[in-house]
């Protein structure tokens, strides 16, 4: 743990962006019982805002929001409004594969979802767990493991003593889909992560941590095919968020991964609408806008994301400021939409997967060219 001093002197960027990105401090909550909002290098290992009144019976006590304090029927109001989940992408030159496992409190989810990029086909299945029965995500990106048990779909992730993230998944065939199984591994020290610290309406916290253009290595059996993803063709993306959303919570958000034309891996991730720049708004700069090239992030600046006619190129995502720039055209060949409704809880998701091209430059002027890179575009609307 951190001593007083360098809690006091640790980086806290406040509302304007480094640009260069600080260490990523041990916890999201600094000095004064106060958010270190900003975007980090590296891992965050405690994110459970340990010292942030967040609930409010902590907030009146001037107490922090362990369960420890609170009766047990404010410490399951509070474990309602926390989301955790982890999602982890794989893209070779065959399939996309994407996984996620997600805790909201009242309801779990979790899905598997695989496109073969050879003939178009988007196979998978989806399942949804009252109370989250069944489902559990690890407390930190660091440590632990995230599992889903269910009738038609047994997942698992577990951190290797070497850094490694490994994957094991199997689903049963229902309705024409195909069983799929698997086991992959993301070599994450090979792609340096980012933590996020952000701060929502009415001071509600969130956190996320993301890795981008990982080398991938594993088998997928999809149906009575096997396809083999190699580190040296394949790349992955992993997304672990553990945050106190608003009520009405809505945004955008892009992930790819490619190579360049002389070869080296290249990772995105775009959002807006969620973890913006403090004082700013939708489309001012998420703080969670990175670049990633060679296993380096870079930051960029706010996008906006326009849809189109439902054509080839569906999807505009757009930014500029003085020393960042983004232009980027997605087109999705598969596109699907889910939705979830019980009294005053609501979602409405759509991802859409497809190959997107342009340009991105970063803060330090370097321009990464995209071609044809593919990835998904999520859009989101959520009352939970």
């Amino acid at each position: 743990m951190p001593t007083d001093d360098e809690e006091k002197n640790w980086p806290r960027l406040g509302s304007q962006l480094a640009e260069e990105l600080a260490m990523a401090p041990p916890n999201p909550v600094g000095p004064g019982r106060t958010l270190r909002v900003g975007t980090y290098r590296g891992t965050v290992f405690d994110p459970s805002f340990r010292g942030l009144p967040i609930s409010p019976l902590g907030a009146l006590l001037g107490r922090p929001p362990q369960d420890s304090y609170l009766p047990g029927g404010l410490r399951w109001i509070r474990r309602q409004r926390e989301k955790r989940w982890i999602y982890f992408s794989a893209t070779g030159r065959d399939l996309f594969l994407g996984l996620g496992i997600v805790h909201a409190g009242y309801m779990g989810r979790a899905f598997l979802d695989v496109f073969d990029r050879r003939s178009g086909a988007r196979t998978g299945v989806s399942v949804s767990m009252p109370l989250a029965a069944g489902i559990e995500v690890q407390a930190s990106p660091a440590s632990g493991s995230s599992h889903v048990r269910g009738l038609r779909l047994d997942a698992r992730t577990d951190l290797q003593p070497d850094g490694r993230l490994r994957a094991s998944f199997r689903s049963w065939p229902n309705w024409g889909s195909p069983p799929i199984a698997g086991l992959i591994e993301f070599d994450l020290p090979k792609a340096e992560p980012i933590s996020v610290i952000g701060e929502f309406e009415r001071g509600w916290p969130g956190f996320t941590w993301k890795a981008a253009a990982i080398p991938v290595a594993g088998r997928v059996r999809l149906g009575g095919e096997i396809l083999e993803l190699h580190p040296d063709t394949a790349l992955g993306a992993v997304d672990y968020t553990r945050s106190f959303f608003p009520h009405h919570t809505c945004w955008r958000w892009a992930s790819l991964v490619g190579r360049t034309s002389d070869g080296r891996p290249v990772g995105l991730n775009l959002a807006s609408g969620v973890y913006e720049r403090p004082g700013g708004s939708e489309g001012t700069g998420s703080l969670e806008n990175i670049l990633w090239i060679d296993g380096q992030p870079r930051q960029l600046c706010g996008v906006r994301f326009r849809r189109t006619a439902r054509n080839s190129k569906p999807w505009t995502i757009t930014g500029h400021c003085h020393d960042s720039r983004v232009e980027l055209c997605f087109g999705s060949p598969a596109e699907q939409k889910q939705e979830f409704r019980l009294g005053p809880l609501s979602s409405s998701l759509t991802q859409a997967l497809g190959s997107f091209s342009g340009t991105v430059k970063d803060k330090s002027g370097r321009e990464i060219d995209i071609d044809q890179m593919f990835g998904i575009v999520e859009d989101h609307e959520a009352r939970w």
